[in-house]
């Protein structure tokens, strides 16, 4: 084998793992999650989330406010929350934006994440933001009143709900994170 065909073989060989490093490096950063205490908004948002995103509809009608825990919506969510999948979605957490001692806004960025053959990069097209209302309850944790993705609230308590007041919910005990 001659000097120019060991440089060329070289030269493709350092291009593949450099692909290879392009494709593999943002995954494993990506896969590094930061964890929030739970009795946090930052924390409900996130326990909520990865409960939506793992299916597990206990969990997240538990990060949910009262007024979202009515029999009249639960079983509608419960459908929603079970259904579809969102695990392609990549979620990172924003501002928490202080409206009052009892709400903040916690904002997040979601983008959804087709998963690229071997030499291809990401493509994170459909990305948006969208803001979470949380309300302190009396025992003093955070629980989703507002929001419209992964599950628009109000849009379930709207259409699954008339206009009489429902009876209030017996909640479980606080879920482990």
């Amino acid at each position: 084998m001659d000097s120019s065909t060991k440089i060329l073989i070289g030269v493709v060989a350092g291009v593949i793992i450099l692909v290879i490093l392009a494709v593999a490096l943002p995954r494993l950063i990506d896969d590094e999650e930061a964890t929030y205490p739970p009795d946090t908004p930052e924390g409900a948002v996130q326990r909520y989330i990865r409960a939506v995103i793992e299916e597990d509809a206990n969990t997240a009608l538990l990060l949910l406010t009262e007024e979202n825990n009515t029999p009249c919506a639960t079983d509608e969510l419960r459908d929603r929350i079970t259904s579809p999948s969102y695990d392609r979605y990549r979620v990172r957490l924003g501002d928490v934006e202080e409206v009052d001692s009892e709400t903040v806004i916690v904002t997040v960025g979601v983008a959804y994440r087709d998963e690229p053959d071997l030499f291809e990069l990401p493509n994170n097209r459909d990305t948006f933001e969208n803001e979470f209302e949380l309300h302190r309850t009396q025992d003093g944790y955070w629980r989703i009143a507002e929001s419209e993705w992964p599950i628009n609230l109000e849009h379930i308590r709207d259409d699954y709900c008339d206009d009489e007041t429902a009876p209030t919910p017996v909640i479980a005990q606080e879920a482990s994170s």
